[in-house]
């Protein structure tokens, strides 16, 4: 009889038990419904696309509603993915769907999001000759410098958040770092380096995305006239350059190299007529030529390059008529 009662507490013990086994069996992941945004971040006044994910459910004659800060949008009653413009900077807009089954069950979807910027601040750090007005543009293995500028509409400075930055898709870092707004890259081969930055705030969660593509620049390479009393023209010699007097000091100016590369024991050659001459210039980017009698028209080159990366280079000729 004891045996009996120790099966009977035993079997109750399961009966009492099953019921709520049975429901966990039951709970399936990913069994609810989700409106997706496109894009996730959206800057002030950009389009936003909200697609509701309910492919769980057979939503044969299922009706849908959209509403918009808890205000149904009838004119896209039954669709499943609505656009609409976000606000200003810093307001939150509330997103909700309703979806009634053909069985009469509800389904609910839920998402808000808040219009967000972040401004990118680049500087390359490459070559160009000290009266250049314009800005240092990025070339293959040159060094550039991103800075993140969160814009939420509060009055936050960078340092507040958290970041976390991919260049070439390749997260930095390891991973997010506070108040880490300033990131230094490398160039890499290629016709662009794609970056992307995420700005989180103090609870991990992502308030601002900035996704943008930097392209890769051709390094140029000009030639300038100095003169002992005017010193470097600020333009650049003609293609075919008339030369006036019997002797002419030029410079080679190379735009857009990375700034270590004269640091690094470049190879630096003049040539003319298409053979290397010995440069007696203490300063190898100049060079001087005289007119030792007569008339004639020369090829004069100039080419520079990193040894250590030989895709690092540039070269450029012009014409000496005298």
């Amino acid at each position: 009889m004891l045996i009996d009662m120790r099966y009977a507490f035993l079997l109750g013990f399961l009966f009492c038990f099953l019921p709520v086994m049975a429901q966990a069996q039951l709970e399936l992941p990913g069994s609810t419904a989700a409106i997706e945004l496109s894009p996730q971040f959206p800057a002030p006044g950009q389009s936003v696309t909200a697609t509701l994910n309910a492919y769980v459910f057979d939503t044969n004659g299922a009706t849908i509603k959209w509403f918009v800060n808890d205000i149904e949008v009838p004119e896209v009653a039954n669709k499943r993915s609505i656009t609409l413009q976000s606000g200003e900077l810093g307001e939150k807009t509330k997103l909700s769907v309703l979806l009634t089954l053909r069985d009469k069950r509800v389904v609910t979807a839920v998402t808000s999001f808040m219009t967000s910027d972040i401004d990118l601040v680049i500087e390359a750090f490459t070559l160009t000759p000290s009266f250049y007005q314009g800005r240092p543009l990025p070339s293959i293995g040159s060094t550039i410098q991103v800075i993140a500028i969160p814009k939420t509409g509060d009055d936050v400075t960078p340092d507040q958040f958290s970041y976390t930055w991919r260049f070439n898709n390749k997260v930095v870092e390891g991973g997010s770092v506070f108040g880490g707004y300033v990131g230094t890259f490398v160039m890499p081969t290629g016709k662009a380096a794609t970056l992307q930055v995420d700005a989180s705030d103090t609870n991990g969660n992502v308030i601002a995305r900035k996704s943008i593509s930097i392209p890769n620049h051709e390094p140029e390479l000009l030639f300038y006239a100095d003169n002992p009393l005017r010193g470097l023209d600020r333009v650049s010699v003609p293609k075919n350059y008339q030369m006036l007097g019997n002797e002419i000091t030029l410079r080679a100016e190379p735009y857009f190299m990375d700034t270590n590369i004269l640091n690094q024991n470049p190879h630096l050659e003049w040539k003319v007529q298409g053979r290397t001459i010995v440069n007696p210039s203490e300063d190898k980017q100049m060079i001087t030529l005289q007119n030792a009698g007569g008339e004639g028209n020369f090829n004069i080159e100039f080419h520079l390059r990193n040894l250590n990366q030989l895709l690092q280079g540039v070269q450029a000729s012009f014409n000496i008529i005298f």
